[in-house]
């Protein structure tokens, strides 16, 4: 067992990543805990989701960043060898003809850190508040 010595939580393997400080209130504060390489792609994928929704709301939601409008959220966040967009079921079966090179599992697309049509996910973000 291994013992946070920061939060002295214990976990069965060495080293694990979990947050142990001061709970994630805002989105900076998640991007903040991330690696510079990892945050690059994150904060772009932000961006993204802030300039293609007009009138949502960030806010941090099972500790996971959150962007919302009219009752219809996106969720994203970073692994370790993917970063994920929770865009729903509905969103996947639409695009799924343009899906076929990324991996989906209930209603999120793992996306490659060095490879993404930044096109097709901004189609997905538009059709994500879109699609009711």
């Amino acid at each position: 067992m291994w013992e946070c010595p920061l939060c002295h939580r214990k976990f069965k393997r060495n080293n694990q990543n979990h947050f142990c400080s001061v709970p994630i209130k805002t989105v900076d504060d998640y991007l903040s805990t991330l690696d510079d390489d990892k945050r690059h792609y994150l904060v772009s994928l932000r961006n993204m989701i802030v300039t293609t929704v007009e009138g949502g709301t960030e806010s941090i939601k099972w500790q996971m960043p959150t962007y919302s409008r009219d009752n219809v959220s996106i969720n994203y966040y970073a692994c370790k060898k993917f970063y994920a967009l929770c865009v729903g079921e509905r969103v996947i079966d639409y695009f799924s003809d343009e899906l076929v090179n990324y991996y989906v599992s209930k209603g999120t697309l793992h996306l490659p850190y060095d490879d993404v049509d930044d096109e097709l996910i901004i189609r997905i973000i538009k059709n994500t508040f879109d699609i009711r």
